[in-house]
């Protein structure tokens, strides 16, 4: 027998009340009723994404529960969508007409029914570079360093007219921005234009330590005096940072500045910044926008700095190559160190890749600038382990440089996701754990299945996955192409903003056997009252790392969320196969944090 199972969204039933004398009676809805009320819902309140994502659920997983009705209300959330990509064209609002435009062209790729809307006259008829461009226009009179860098990002969709390339060229070493104005005078050279001698003059020479030490600062948090034991202590933070604007904006970690922007925190914090040399001087400066989990914030202060830095927005660094790291070790700054790349694609971070480097990195050095040798600057260096000398890690630039104007508009910098924890192995992206009610959910993904491709770009890691996900700008309609066992399927998924823990809403919505899964990597099936057996142990997370193996039988003794620690604890009795069956209690234990998610 064939049994499906509704998502959270589609209840079986729904009642009211009505009344029939002094009797309260129950209402039945049906399903479909049901269904049909909650996508008019949506519709009302203007969330087309949520409309179109379950419409297209329902077609694929419930066609009984489609008729023409369900059908209308798709293409209601359709016009909804073509009508305020028109208004933003209309009002050039060009950031908000890019994200309309990239979810337009999501679903005329993916949903047959509306091919027949496009080419028209109000309908696609800017390309994503034209766009990118107009909004670049937009901001390059107050903030000519995100129009740059936006106008950067057109240049992969199409190449603009001459006139463009050099006002952007002039703009770009104006703003002493080598990395803009190096992409420039490529595209000008590709469509075989001769570039002014004054940007190829200003690329010829390169800086020097001493430039790149005027582009960096130390950051000083004052957090007021600490008392331990009776003794009172100042409290501070010390940390690094460079600038990316002569306007005085510059780059540090979320960590450094963490009291600044934590709605939890009470006590005192006041910022400062100290420049190279200015022994005692502090200037005082503001957090702009910040991003937790990339551990990146953006600071301003009132001065204009005497060197600029650039991020790469390409890799093009490989284990061996030299690198230099600059910062204040200790508040000991103008120092420079040196070493080598020792590996990349290191998943320390909650999104993302990290650069592993063998660089000297000590407390004071987070924040500052990672250079290659010709002075190019790669990453932001945000950790080491103190246990381990040589073990330090930066955050790539291009995992950086495209989200920097975002961060110019201010507040906590939001992360796209899909709800969905994955594992990266041999036969490709498979999916562990859907959240509840996430998009994952919401679009039919369950576990088992294979991602392949997320907006017709193939995905092979995780940190690839991640990285689509991110460049997204804003978009929130997303194809995911995926795999269950040898069928293939595309699911429109309306992305949500991740929370901040996402693996603690589960905690308290889903069951124990749900969850070992994405925290530890096994699957476990019931035999009894807390007793279980193994059915699958993935390679590299903990429990195989343990030495559990499938078919061991194991019993839960504990299982709890210590809060505090952001740790989950599993304490298991287990007769572990390869030891011969020998009983032994094995306590497992995970971050919430998990860095598998999209």
């Amino acid at each position: 027998m064939n049994i499906k199972i509704f998502p959270l969204f589609f209840l079986l039933f729904l009642t009211s009340c009505v009344t029939t004398g002094n009797e309260w009676i129950p209402e039945v809805i049906s399903v479909n009723e049901a269904t049909i009320n909650k996508l008019k819902d949506n519709l009302t309140a203007g969330e087309y994404g949520r409309v179109i994502q379950d419409t297209d659920t329902l077609k694929r997983e419930f066609p009984e529960l489609v008729g023409d009705e369900v059908l209308e209300l798709e293409e209601q959330a359709f016009l909804l969508l073509k009508e305020n990509y028109n208004k933003a064209l209309d009002s050039g609002t060009w950031a908000d007409a890019l994200t309309y435009h990239k979810e337009l062209s999501v679903v005329l790729a993916n949903l047959e029914a509306y091919s027949a809307f496009s080419p028209d006259s109000d309908s696609i008829v800017w390309t994503e570079g034209e766009i990118l461009r107009k909004q670049a226009e937009t901001l390059i009179e107050d903030l000519p360093v995100p129009a740059l860098i936006i106008f950067q990002k057109s240049l992969a969709y199409d190449i603009p007219a001459e006139e463009e390339l050099l006002r952007y060229g002039e703009l770009a070493l104006v703003e002493q921005s080598r990395e803009g104005l190096k992409q420039i005078v490529a595209i000008m050279r590709l469509k075989g234009m001769e570039a002014p001698a004054s940007f190829t003059d200003y690329l010829a020479v390169e800086g020097t330590p001493l430039d790149f030490m005027k582009g960096t600062v130390t950051i000083w948090v004052n957090r007021g005096i600490k008392v331990e034991s009776g003794m009172g202590y100042a409290d501070r933070v010390i940390g690094s940072g460079f600038f990316i604007d002569k306007r005085g904006y510059l780059i540090t970690n979320h960590h450094v500045i963490e009291s600044e922007v934590d709605p939890e925190y009470s006590g005192y914090s006041r910022l400062y910044i100290r420049l190279p040399g200015e022994q005692g001087d502090k200037i005082p400066a503001e957090v702009i926008g910040w991003d937790p989990v990339f551990d990146i914030a953006l600071l301003k202060t009132v001065m204009e700095p005497e060197y600029i830095y650039s991020f790469k927005n390409v890799e093009e660094y490989v284990p061996g190559d030299k690198i230099y790291a600059i910062g204040s070790p200790g508040g000991l700054e103008n120092t420079i160190t040196s070493g080598i790349i020792s590996a990349t694609g290191r998943r320390l971070l909650e999104v993302g890749d990290t650069i592993q480097v063998d660089v000297p990195i000590n407390s004071g050095n987070s924040g500052g600038p990672l250079l290659n040798e010709s002075g190019e600057l790669i990453g932001v260096v945000f950790a080491g382990i103190e246990q381990f000398e040589g073990v330090n890690f930066a955050i790539p630039s291009e995992w950086v440089s495209g989200r920097i104007p975002s961060f110019y508009e201010g507040g906590r910098q939001e992360i796209p996701w899909i709800g969905a924890s994955l594992y990266e192995g041999n036969k490709g992206m498979e999916v562990l754990y859907t959240y509840p009610a996430s998009p994952s959910e919401r679009g039919g993904i369950k576990p088992g299945d294979m991602l392949l491709s997320v907006n017709g770009t193939v995905v092979k890691s995780l940190g690839e996955a991640q990285k689509v996900i991110m460049s997204l700008d804003g978009q929130r309609l997303a194809a995911f192409h995926w795999k269950r066992g040898e069928e293939e399927f595309t699911s429109l998924l309306n992305l949500d903003e991740r929370p901040d823990m996402p693996l603690e809403n589960s905690l308290e919505i889903d069951s124990m056997e749900r969850l070992v899964l994405p925290l530890f990597g096994m699957e476990i099936e019931p035999t009894g009252r807390k007793n279980y057996v193994i059915k699958k142990v993935y390679p590299g997370m903990s429990a195989e790392e343990t030495g559990l193996s499938e078919n061991d039988p194991l019993t839960v003794y504990e299982w709890r969320y210590e809060e505090e620690y952001n740790v989950v604890l599993l304490q298991i009795r287990i007769k572990k196969r390869k030891a011969g069956f020998m009983e032994s209690v094995v306590q497992l234990a995970a971050y919430v944090n998990l860095s598998n998610l999209i």
